[in-house]
């Protein structure tokens, strides 16, 4: 018999977090599970847990990985302070099993599970897994993994190729009904996005190159919650007729809308591309800057023919983007090639070894 609630820990930024919650809701509405989050009420999970009714768990984690000496004292410090209040919450509300999916913030409560005998799953939703992935890994139960590339990091034996399970409206948004809108629209459109918190070299390279952009193409940037105050107040600045071809958006939940409704995407290489992208079956060029697990997962995508790596954000940046944006084919040929890499059975895949650890 199943028991009454599974915890979930991953932050803070959307593609540790929406993993959780397309899984976590799933296992809601199939198994009638209640889901308890823990994470930071600072970061994007407080909200995201909020939206979704889950119980949350307020923890306070820093970060351990740092070169800074008294940043790492306190970040082992506050390790032990939060395994404990962890230790605490999973005592007095024991759930069933604790399912991770990386960021700093599930370190000490996966590890915390472990201790007192709840089963645990890691999901490494990046081709490279993290710091507190590695670290949990070692007492996982299961782990899940997002592709294959994943399992040369990872132990062969206990991990599953899943995929990486995106929200429901990416694999039931009409993509026929809006590729159709797209081919009536004048101009061709782009989608620039950065992550949820936004990326400050995507955002400055747009504001160098609007002239040149709105000139030829309609632009519409999702700037992340760090930087759109400031974006905003450049826009305002701007003629009425780049404004009219530039909207800015700070966070967007119609994610999916707006990369259907897009001719190209630009965009770091955050493991939410494994699931979004390949679902919608968008073309995409991909930044990954200088996060070493991003462009592991951009590299994956270039090694299918299913995305074009920048590797910096120059003039050269804006000539590769103006080919593809000018060439259908290569758009065509991109969408196609990224779409064969999607796992549309990824939840499913995850909640079934869920469900069998639970019932073990």
């Amino acid at each position: 018999m199943i028991k009454k609630s599974i915890a979930m820990s991953g932050g803070h930024t959307a593609g540790h977090i929406y993993p959780l919650v397309v899984i976590g809701n799933y296992l809601h509405e199939k198994n009638r599970l209640d889901i308890q989050y823990f994470g930071s009420k600072n970061n994007l999970e407080y909200e995201v847990a909020k939206e979704n009714h889950y119980i949350f768990k307020s923890i306070s984690p820093t970060q351990i990985r740092t070169k800074n000496i008294i940043k790492l004292i306190w970040g082992l410090i506050n390790f032990k302070i939060t395994l404990f209040k962890s230790l605490a919450y999973l005592l007095a509300n024991r759930p069933s099993l604790m399912l991770v999916s990386g960021g700093y913030t599930c370190a000490p409560v996966g590890f915390a599970a472990k201790i007192i005998g709840i089963p645990l799953i890691v999901f490494c939703p990046d081709i490279k897994p993290g710091w507190s992935i590695r670290f949990l890994s070692k007492f996982a139960d299961q782990i899940c993994c997002s592709v294959s590339e994943t399992l040369e990091y990872l132990s062969a034996k206990k991990t599953s190729v899943t995929g990486y399970p995106a929200r429901k409206e990416f694999y039931t948004f009409d993509t026929y009904k809006a590729r159709l809108k797209i081919q009536n629209e004048k101009r061709t459109n782009l989608l620039i996005m950065g992550g949820s918190l936004g990326s400050e070299e995507i955002n400055q390279f747009v504001l160098n190159n609007i002239k040149v952009m709105t000139r030829h193409y309609q632009i519409t940037h999702i700037t992340g919650i760090n930087n759109y105050l400031d974006i905003h107040k450049k826009r305002e600045k701007m003629e009425n007729k780049e404004k009219s071809r530039y909207s800015i958006i700070k966070y967007a939940n119609n994610i999916a809308e707006l990369i259907a409704n897009s001719d190209l995407i630009l965009s770091r290489a955050g493991a939410s591309i494994f699931g979004e992208l390949t679902a919608l079956g968008q073309p995409a060029i991909l930044y990954p800057g200088l996060f070493s697990d991003q462009y592991l997962n951009a590299k994956f995508l270039e090694k299918n023919n299913a995305a074009v790596i920048l590797e910096n954000l120059d003039e050269s940046a804006m000539k590769i983007i103006k080919n593809i944006l000018d060439s259908e084919d290569k758009r065509i040929k991109l969408a196609n090639n990224i779409a064969k890499l999607s796992y549309g059975n990824a939840v499913e895949n995850i909640t079934k070894i869920v469900i069998g650890e639970i019932n073990e």
